[in-house]
């Protein structure tokens, strides 16, 4: 979980600063429109045609104790001779190309696919009682992910929504903010669409954009760099070290 000084003072990245921000966007919460029938999960907002469904990941996936054991597994196949010192108390690997993929999608994606996996069936349910047709899309939001740096998570997000006929869009938001170079905090959005809805979603994407820009404006008294992510933009390298804290990521 990153520290407080990590995050963005003022800004908790939860359904309250999304309901504000769908309704600066032009959408509204679908429970104000329509009533789901019981025992029915639907999603949370309808905007733009989209039927959307807020997701947020709100712990680090290598907090999880199982992984740490199923990460260690991992390295000590593919590392037999083992980390490498890079100083006298500490030790890291890296990896790349296809061990880096493995990676991404058989250890820290199983959270996002989960998700995505959970929206795809509110949509579908949806589907089912509001009248019209409706475009599937989610919102995806790393609020606490330390370990996701802005391209792995784009990455996932981009691999997962494939599995999913349901989703037609995903709107990935990574709020755990980068340090760029002049010392200016910035976080990361991208709009994945599938073939068909890429003029749509790109278009929802900007007034999303916008919306999550004006509200953290609204809520620290600052502006804030949302930076526009190439969804195909492959991920290139994973760095971690291994503490006493177990296996983390190096950011």
């Amino acid at each position: 979980m990153p520290s407080p000084s990590q995050m963005i003072k003022g800004v908790d990245y939860d359904e309250r600063f999304f309901d504000s921000v769908i309704k600066k966007a032009g959408g509204s919460r679908l429970t104000t429109l329509f009533t789901p029938p019981p025992g029915i999960q639907s999603v949370d907002y309808l905007i733009e045609g989209f039927a959307v469904e807020l997701k947020i990941l709100t712990t680090d996936p290598l907090d999880a104790i199982e992984r740490q054991k199923r990460l260690a597994e991992f390295f000590s196949v593919e590392f037999p001779n083992g980390p490498l010192w890079v100083t006298p108390t500490k030790r890291s690997a890296t990896l790349v190309g296809q061990l880096a993929k493995v990676y991404w999608e058989r250890y820290l994606g199983k959270p996002t696919q989960d998700r995505l996996d959970s929206a795809a069936d509110q949509i579908e349910a949806t589907r089912s009682f509001v009248p019209g047709s409706w475009r599937g899309a989610v919102i995806i939001v790393n609020a606490a992910g330390f370990s996701l740096d802005w391209r792995s998570f784009t990455h996932l997000a981009n691999h997962y929504q494939q599995r999913f006929a349901a989703i037609d869009a995903v709107f990935a938001v990574n709020g755990v903010p980068a340090l760029a170079g002049n010392n200016e905090l910035q976080i990361h959005f991208a709009t994945i669409a599938k073939d068909g809805h890429r003029l749509e979603a790109d278009a929802l994407g900007l007034k999303l954009d916008a919306a999550i820009r004006n509200e953290i404006e609204t809520r620290t008294g600052r502006a804030l760099r949302v930076v526009e992510v190439n969804p195909n933009e492959p991920a290139t390298k994973t760095t971690f070290q291994f503490t006493e804290n177990g296996i983390r990521f190096k950011r």
